[in-house]
């Protein structure tokens, strides 16, 4: 949200300006292909090649000699940064903003020798330079260790409403942005939006994600049942996590248990039918299998999103997949099933791959023999 906002307005000074280009790379861990330190280089190459054709020079001698193996090799990050960094010190480029969201996102080894790379790069012999035509902004949670570690010696922001008034400010628009919709929806009295407004900012604790999440569940209540429904819902987003899965029926806690351990520890993102395949949802009647498993996907409420456009079904935040798989003891027993390590979570769904190929490969041997015969 806070990065969409930037490039926005960078956007509009870039347009403003004659001589200044803006590249951005979002990192998203449900997608290997979008969370390496290689993939956020080549996504920035790309864009200030798109801009500027003029930096093709740079490219031009490695890749007639390596072809493709320039840019997935196993030393395609030392290349690629060689010649990023003739780029961005190119007079051609003019100034430079970059914004590179997520970090924390990325795959942990090559996401260190990025940040090592970077740090080298606004070093002393570049500094003068690199400082003048590319601006940097990066925008992560300072875990793992090592991403707080590497960016010691960056100037940082930290977006802690408890420390940040401008931060508290941002999350009181928010909250008031809300507020003001559910408000005029349902055409709330204006001491109810006064209520709700100062009761969500105090239990939100700064974070935009709460505040979401809580005006999701308050649109879906009558104006009379507001205040009630308020005074249940917790503050944090761990308690809130809580309520929301106690919150699932008994019936359906199996079901949603094995979906939330599928979405938060698959390689990529799952489509409908592949999760249906996964936990082995079965047609019903007049009911297909993506029927079905779409409802079953909303058993787990708003921890879960279905994008329409592709059919992947995925967290609402990887704040949602760190709390799955937290090995912290739970507050609830009821809670038990939704947390599986990682370790058990990865030897689950290897055994149930295995199991689906030994299947598969039965059929397959029946229908050849079916065949033969």
């Amino acid at each position: 949200m806070l990065s969409i906002f930037l490039t926005e307005e960078l956007t509009k000074v870039v347009e403003q300006s004659h001589n200044a280009i803006l590249v951005y790379y979002f990192c998203d861990s449900k997608n290997a292909n979008c969370s390496t330190g290689i993939t956020i280089l080549r996504g920035l190459m790309l864009q200030m090649l798109r801009q500027r054709p003029i930096l093709f020079r740079h490219l031009m001698e490695d890749f007639e000699l390596q072809k493709e193996r320039l840019f997935d090799s196993p030393s395609a990050s030392e290349a690629l940064w060689r010649i990023f960094k003739k780029m961005v010190l190119d007079p051609g480029v003019g100034d430079m903003y970059c914004v590179i969201d997520g970090l924390d996102e990325c795959e942990s080894s090559s996401l260190e020798a990025f940040l090592a790379e970077l740090e080298e790069f606004y070093a002393q012999e570049y500094s003068e330079l690199s400082t003048k035509v590319c601006k940097i902004l990066l925008v992560s949670r300072s875990t793992p260790d090592f991403i707080r570690k590497a960016l010691d010696k960056f100037h940082r922001i930290k977006l802690d409403p408890d420390l940040n008034t401008e931060v508290h400010r941002d999350v009181q628009l928010y909250v008031k942005d809300q507020v003001g919709k559910l408000a005029q929806d349902d055409c709330w009295p204006q001491d109810l939006r006064h209520f709700v407004e100062d009761d969500m900012l105090k239990k939100s604790k700064g974070t935009f994600l709460w505040v979401s999440l809580v005006a999701r569940q308050l649109s879906r209540v009558s104006a009379c049942e507001v205040f009630e429904t308020l005074k249940v819902i917790p503050e944090g987003l761990d308690e809130l996590y809580d309520r929301m899965l106690l919150q699932i029926r008994e019936t359906r806690r199996i079901v949603a248990s094995q979906i939330l351990l599928w979405v938060a520890n698959a390689m990529r993102p799952l489509k409908l039918l592949e999760l249906a395949a996964a936990i082995h949802t079965q047609k019903q009647r007049a009911l297909s299998v993506k029927d079905i498993i779409r409802q079953q996907v909303g058993f787990c409420g708003d921890l879960l999103r279905i994008d329409e456009a592709s059919g992947e079904v995925g967290m609402i935040h990887q704040f949602v997949k760190d709390y799955l798989q937290s090995t912290e003891s739970r507050r609830h027993p009821r809670l038990d099933i939704y947390h599986v390590g990682e370790q058990e979570s990865n030897t689950a769904i290897t055994r149930k791959c295995l199991i689906y190929l030994q299947d598969k490969a039965l059929v397959d041997e029946l229908q050849k023999f079916s065949t033969d015969k």
